[in-house]
């Protein structure tokens, strides 16, 4: 992955577990490369570390519900009302 300049590669579900597993040994280290089992944890683990300017490809599968995944990951993230957002006194 180092010799294609991609920083991470999360692979999701079970069928695209060889590929996860043929990234660590092709020389992956830490947590370069990671794997989930449902988009959902692949959404809320992009959600949390993709910073503006991040570059993402996606390569879906309708098998494990990555279709939408890219259009969720693109949206802007969504505010909470006033009334349920923690005060700090």
């Amino acid at each position: 992955m180092v010799r294609l300049n991609i920083s991470r590669l999360v692979v999701v579900g079970r069928e695209a577990r060889p590929l996860y597993v043929s990234a660590v040994q092709e020389g992956s280290w830490g947590d370069e490369c990671i794997f989930t089992e449902t988009a959902e944890e692949a959404f809320e683990l992009l959600n949390a570390e993709l910073q503006p300017g991040d570059l993402v490809l996606f390569k879906s599968s309708n098998s494990v519900g990555l279709r939408h995944l890219g259009d969720r990951i693109a949206l802007p993230p969504t505010r909470q009302p006033a009334d349920e957002r923690s005060t700090l006194l």
